[in-house]
Formats: C-alpha cells, sequence, structure tokens
C-alpha cells in the first residue's frame, strides 16, 4: 500500500513539473518578450554638420553664412512613460548640441509591446503618427525577409526598410537595415526652428552659395515674387540601422540627414540648399553597451524559453518513469508485497513470547 501510495505522489509531482515546463515556455516567455515597463536607454552619437548661419546671412557675410564641419553631438534617450495593458507610451528625446546651446526635441509613440510598431494612443496621450512603424527597435527574433516600416522623425511617417545583409558587432550576430525618407519637413520643433519666410533682398544674396543652374532659376524668378518670400522645407534622411538577430536592440546606428530650403515660382519648388545638414553615428561606447544589453537579454530569453523548460520537463519525465517502473513492479510481485504487510513487527513477536511463557 505504501509503495502504490508513494507512487502516485511521485507521478503527480512529475506531471506538475511538465505542466510548468508547458507553462514557461508558451505563458512565461511570451510575457518576457514584451517590452518591459521599466525600459529606459540612454545612447550618444557623434559627427559634423553644416548649419546656414541666418546672422551672417543677414549681415551679407556669405564667407561665413555656412558653418561647415561644425562638431555634433547627440543624447538620445528612450524610455517608457506608461504601460497600458498590451501598450505603451513610450517617450524619446533627443538633445542636439552643434556650438551652441543644446537644443531638444522630444517625440511620445504608442506602441504595441510585442512588435513595437506604433498604434493608437491607448489613453488619449498625444503621440506621433507611428502607426504599423517601428520607431525605435525591432522585435525579438527580427527577420530578414520581413517587410518593415521604419519611422522618420522629420517627415512624420513610416518608410519601407531594406535589408542589407548580416554580420556581427561586439561580438553579437546582427542583421543591417537602411531607409532613406525624402519628403515634405513635418517634425514641428524643427520647423519652428527654421525661418517661414526671407526678405527678398536677402534671398538674392544666396545667389552665391547656389549651384549655377539653381542660381538662374532663382534670379528669373526673383521679379515676380513677393517681397516677403515663403520658404519650404523638404528632409532628406538616410539611416542604416545594424539590429541585433537574437533580441533586436538596435547596437548601432548611422544617420544622414539634410534639411533642404525651397521656394516656389508659378507652382513650382526650387531647392536652394540645405540650411542643415548632419552626419552622425553611434560612439563606440554606447554601440558596446548596447551589444552588452543584447548579450544579456539573450542570454534571459535562453534561460526562460529553452533551459528552464527542457529542464523541468526532463525532471518530470523522470518521476513519471519512475513512478511507473514502481507501479508496474508492485503488481508483477504483489506476494512479496503482501508478506512485507503481513509480517508481524518486533512488539508482536515479543508479546507472544511472553505468551508462550506464561502458559508454560
Amino acid at each position: 500500500m505504501r509503495v502504490r501510495r508513494s507512487s502516485i505522489v511521485v507521478g503527480l509531482v512529475g506531471l506538475v513539473l511538465l505542466v510548468v515546463a508547458v507553462l514557461t515556455r508558451f505563458v512565461v516567455l511570451p510575457a518576457g518578450q514584451k517590452l518591459p515597463k521599466s525600459t529606459d536607454v540612454s545612447v550618444q552619437y557623434t559627427g559634423t554638420g553644416t548649419f546656414l548661419d541666418a546672422n551672417a546671412l543677414a549681415a551679407g557675410d556669405m564667407e561665413h553664412a555656412l558653418a561647415k564641419d561644425v562638431p555634433v553631438s547627440i543624447d538620445r534617450r528612450t524610455y517608457v512613460k506608461s504601460v497600458h495593458g498590451d501598450h505603451a507610451i513610450v517617450g524619446d528625446d533627443v538633445t542636439v548640441r552643434a556650438g551652441g546651446p543644446p537644443q531638444t526635441n522630444r517625440h511620445t509613440y504608442a506602441l504595441d509591446r510585442t512588435s513595437l510598431a506604433g498604434v493608437a494612443s491607448p489613453d488619449g496621450t498625444v503621440v506621433e503618427p507611428t502607426s504599423g512603424s517601428l520607431p525605435v527597435a525591432w522585435p525579438i527574433g527580427p527577420s530578414p525577409s520581413a517587410q518593415y516600416q521604419l519611422y522618420d522623425t522629420a517627415t512624420q511617417r513610416g518608410w519601407p526598410g531594406k535589408y542589407l545583409g548580416a554580420g556581427s558587432t561586439d561580438g553579437r550576430s546582427t542583421y543591417r537595415f537602411t531607409y532613406v525618407a525624402d519628403a515634405a519637413l513635418k517634425d514641428p520643433t524643427v520647423v519652428k526652428s527654421l525661418p517661414a519666410a526671407l526678405p527678398k533682398g536677402l534671398l538674392s544674396s544666396l545667389s552665391p552659395l547656389l549651384a549655377t543652374e539653381t542660381a538662374g532659376r532663382l534670379t528669373a524668378a526673383l521679379p515676380s515674387l513677393p517681397a516677403n518670400v515663403p520658404i519650404s522645407y523638404t528632409a532628406r534622411t538616410t539611416v542604416v540601422a545594424v539590429v541585433d538577430q537574437q533580441t533586436g536592440l538596435v547596437v548601432d546606428t548611422t544617420q544622414d540627414q539634410r534639411i533642404i530650403a525651397s521656394v516656389a515660382d508659378a507652382g513650382r519648388a526650387i531647392q536652394l540648399l540645405p540650411v542643415m545638414s548632419v552626419k552622425v553615428k553611434l560612439t563606440s561606447a554606447s554601440v558596446t553597451e548596447l551589444a552588452d544589453k543584447a548579450a544579456s537579454g539573450g542570454r534571459l530569453l535562453i534561460l526562460i524559453g529553452v533551459v528552464a523548460p527542457l529542464a523541468l520537463a526532463a525532471v518530470g519525465l523522470l518521476l513519471i518513469i519512475v513512478a511507473v517502473i514502481r507501479r508496474t513492479r508492485t503488481a508483477a510481485n504483489p506476494s512479496a508485497a503482501g508478506a512485507a504487510s503481513d509480517r508481524p513487527t518486533a512488539p508482536a513477536v515479543k508479546e507472544s513470547v511472553r505468551a508462550e511463557a506464561d502458559r508454560d
């Protein structure tokens, strides 16, 4: 009886471990693949830029109107502001230092916590139109054949991503993706920093900075333009992102962006020159830090998704096998179990001997 009861207990423990293994793989792992509420990542970019100096332009100093090869550094912080079930509100703050006071541009997205693609705001927070696009990272286990839409903050729209190939970054296996954005400038922070119009006389002074054909078109158009000429802007951005194959974390990035000023002549745009041109890439320290984060995340995914379920399942199966073997042996030799149960105990033997002695 005791053998049978212990076999049942061992078998039940083994069954419970099998259930826990399944739950770990198909419940705990998916929950662990969601964007954590604690996400807060800061990185740095460095590079150079060319900027139109409005003061030099106004003073007629064409020699210094374009400040070239200006050192540029960018601090970017991406963090979760709030979580709403399967969705999250994510902040993306970009602070640019380019010779003058730091300028911070704050972006806010609503993201699906698993796909990391933009969704409608879950709580009424005003967010950028990232719907269906990836603004900060790729999902876990990105596919080189997937048709990702990548969000561009300057034009505030998604652009098709192009797969460039596989490689390795700081010991991590990676994929390289790129997108090219070319459309009207929509980022309100950048738009506000640029003049909406220029006096005709000031505009004509740009001619020495323009290509010969462009300068000719502008000179011909000037007589028909108003005294205060409206200026429009186009953003052209090329980004190359190096994405960790396991975690989807972006471990390296290069960005080349130009903001180009244009004027309209009889409905046709005359593109003048870039008023801002910036080329930056992640610093080596940020690349190393991001690769380390990817490695830590990868180890956790393997532990939760592979090691723990296999270990639990192996122990569970072993216990079930032990229980079955014990039950089988008991069923095959019931007389031994019965004899064991009928064998008198030591106190019973002593009592029998004492009774026999009293009769004598």
